[in-house]
């Protein structure tokens, strides 16, 4: 009986969930976004919400990553401008219509 308690505890906490998703998690970046200095924070905070909206909004998507990578080369944060490259390139990648348009407004 007490093996079993014991796998029960073990294996509990990887089923469950106690994250904020969708948009809770949204609006609670938001109101951090509002309150923080332009640091590397702040494009932490641009980069979640980045890729938290790649599913949702992908243009909100990609203007917030656009924003991490303006204030990236802003303070010189190569990191930070890898990391919105990296949303960028996933939301193009789960939205192909984005990516032809996208390319299209580089070209021109």
């Amino acid at each position: 009986m007490k093996f079993y308690l014991v796998l029960f505890l073990v294996i509990t906490p990887h089923f469950v969930h106690a994250q904020k998703q969708g948009q809770p998690l949204i609006d609670s970046l938001l109101s951090e976004l509002s309150r923080s200095k332009e640091d590397t924070g702040k494009v932490k905070l641009f980069d979640q919400l980045s890729f938290t909206y790649s599913n949702i909004n992908p243009d909100e998507g990609i203007r917030l990553g656009q924003k991490a990578i303006d204030l990236s080369n802003k303070i010189s944060w190569k990191k930070g401008i890898a990391m919105a490259m990296g949303d960028l390139a996933g939301i193009m990648k789960l939205n192909p219509i984005i990516l032809k348009h996208w390319s299209i407004t580089i070209m021109h």
